[in-house]
C-alpha cells in the first residue's frame, strides 16, 4: 500500500503567476510542489490574492530543502509562527457606512 505524503505550506505567493513560478522552481530541483486553493476570480481579482495569497505546499519531509532553495534565490520562506501571530493581531475590518 502506497503511503500518502503530508504537504505543508512553505510560503504564500502574492499572485497566481508567482506561485506558478515558485512551483516550477521547486519542481526543477526535485521537490514536488503544489498550489493550494482555487484560482477563480471576483471582480477581476483572483480569489487567492483577495484571500491573502496563494499557498505553495511541499512535502513535510522536504520543507527544509525547499526553504534552502528559496533562500538561494533570495525568496524568504514563510515563518509559520510569525504568520499565525500576524493573523491573530490583525483585527477584522469594520464595514464602511457610506451614508
Amino acid at each position: 500500500m502506497a503511503s500518502t505524503r503530508e504537504y505543508v505550506r512553505v510560503l504564500m505567493a502574492g499572485s497566481v503567476e508567482e506561485a506558478e513560478f515558485l512551483k516550477t522552481l521547486l519542481n526543477s530541483n526535485d521537490i514536488p510542489a503544489i498550489l493550494e486553493g482555487g484560482h477563480s476570480e471576483v471582480g477581476g481579482m483572483p480569489m487567492s490574492v483577495l484571500d491573502g495569497g496563494v499557498p505553495v505546499l511541499v512535502p513535510d519531509d522536504m520543507k527544509a530543502d525547499a526553504e534552502a532553495i528559496l533562500a538561494e534565490q533570495h525568496i524568504a520562506p514563510e515563518d509559520e509562527e510569525e504568520f499565525e501571530r500576524e493573523a491573530e493581531e490583525t483585527p477584522p475590518e469594520e464595514p464602511n457606512d457610506l451614508e
